[in-house]
């Protein structure tokens, strides 16, 4: 998904707890408004998403998924959690220039 790929572009920037929880939210009202966008059809179900089944999916299918790819390709750097992010000099540079991931041909994955 298009929007999936801005959101992991602009991980490493974020670097207050302020500018990464309005992200959140603003990506948890689009989720709620298109679920089938960000491919979460299935797991509606016909029905509303719920509160807690929406934030298990942003947290583990967009925000981690994406986080732990841009620590295979040393873009970010995390504690053992997973969730204090440190961007890499190579990651804070497509963050600022808005270089995506894909642009760069998913860069090589270290080792």
């Amino acid at each position: 998904h298009h929007d999936a790929d801005q959101h992991r572009s602009a991980l490493p920037e974020l670097s207050n707890a302020r500018t990464t929880s309005t992200l959140l939210l603003l990506l948890r009202l689009q989720m709620k408004a298109r679920p089938a966008h960000y491919g979460l059809s299935a797991a509606c179900d016909g029905r509303k998403l719920q509160d807690a089944a929406l934030e298990v999916l942003l947290r583990d299918r967009l925000v981690m998924a994406n986080v732990r790819t841009l620590e295979r390709h040393s873009l970010v750097v995390t504690d053992e959690d997973g969730y204090a992010l440190r961007p890499t000099e190579p990651g804070r540079l497509m963050a600022h220039y808005c270089i995506n991931l894909k642009v760069c041909g998913g860069a090589a994955p270290r080792n």
